[in-house]
């Protein structure tokens, strides 16, 4: 079912709730990086959240898209899956 929170936070929650990297729901920029900064991650746990992600919105990142742009600020990330998983609805 799908939920009605904005995609960003539900990213978010994701990243403070199941990942296990320290940092609270509050303490996540929208500009935040994956790649960079405080929630910057290992490659097993940026491995862990794609894998969150696509189970949270139903569908899969397609290899070419995995780039370290895509990570580079949480806004560009919930854009990308906001198209991707309302394509795949």
């Amino acid at each position: 079912m799908p939920s009605s929170e904005p995609v960003l936070l539900r990213i978010k929650q994701i990243i403070a709730r199941q990942l296990d990297i320290g940092v609270g729901l509050e303490e996540i920029p929208d500009e935040a990086s994956l790649m960079e900064g405080k929630l910057a991650v290992d490659s097993i746990v940026l491995y862990e959240f794609i894998s969150l992600l696509e189970r949270e919105f139903n569908f899969e990142f397609p290899d070419q898209d995995l780039g370290v742009e895509l990570f580079s600020s949480l806004n560009r990330l919930s854009g990308y899956v906001e198209v991707k998983s309302r394509v795949n609805q």
